[in-house]
Formats: structure tokens, C-alpha cells, sequence
């Protein structure tokens, strides 16, 4: 879903309450599942060999 410059701006912008996860917070979540995707893959392509 794809949003124009302004629809960005006014979200970024709108009073709003508190978001429900700040930026950094969902940049840790996306590292870990990236983490775990890798630790995945290596376990993986150990137990085929």
C-alpha cells in the first residue's frame, strides 16, 4: 500500500496520541526476525549437510 508524499506528512504531522511502537522499537523487531531468519537458514543448510 503505497502513500503519497502529503497522506505521509499529514500522518506525521496529526496530533495523534502516543504510536503504538516507536521507531526504534519496531527497528529492533525487524533486526531479531532478521536474526532469527539467518540462524534459521544456517541450522537448515547444517542439517542438509
Amino acid at each position: 500500500m503505497t502513500m503519497s508524499f502529503f497522506d505521509q506528512q499529514a500522518i506525521h504531522s496529526a496530533p495523534a496520541g502516543p504510536p503504538a511502537m516507536p521507531r526504534r522499537i519496531q527497528n529492533r523487531i525487524w533486526a531479531g526476525l532478521v536474526v532469527l531468519l539467518l540462524v534459521a537458514a544456517v541450522l537448515g543448510s547444517a542439517m542438509l549437510f
